[in-house]
């Protein structure tokens, strides 16, 4: 439990918490330089809907496509986030051994929360840490 200010708004059925701590108190991932984070966050106007960026293979069909799913576990103060990568071979794959070029490009996953994000944390399950959510 952590203190909130309950702001109701004319015309909005629903209040509005805003945490009442220092921002001193708040935890913010580290930020290392650009392109270290390999996943982050980003709030959708639906409160249960979260856009999750990441750094993963070429996106579609043929011999280096991947296609990714994000798969979640969910509690009262986190939600754990692992996305994994499915193979998604063309028509013409062989079976044959392909080299594959170590590029990663940015790929984004809608997710739906179970209930409303609020002030839970987001993790990467895979890396152990938390995420950066932005508004």
């Amino acid at each position: 439990m952590l203190p909130a200010w309950l702001l109701s708004f004319q015309g909005v059925s629903d209040p509005a918490a805003v945490l009442a701590v220092a921002p001193s108190a708040l935890y913010e991932p580290p930020r290392g330089p650009i392109g270290s984070e390999l996943m982050s966050a980003k709030r959708t106007t639906e409160p249960r809907v979260l856009t999750i960026s990441f750094v993963g293979g070429a996106a579609g069909a043929g011999a280096c496509g991947v296609s990714n799913e994000a798969h979640l576990a969910e509690s009262a103060s986190a939600v754990a986030v692992l996305v994994s990568a499915v193979a998604t071979p063309g028509p013409s794959s062989s079976g044959a051994a392909v080299a594959f070029a170590a590029i990663g490009y940015v790929r984004r996953l809608t997710i739906t929360l179970r209930d409303r994000l609020g002030a839970r944390v987001v993790v990467d399950a895979q890396r152990h840490r938390a995420i950066r959510v932005d508004p």
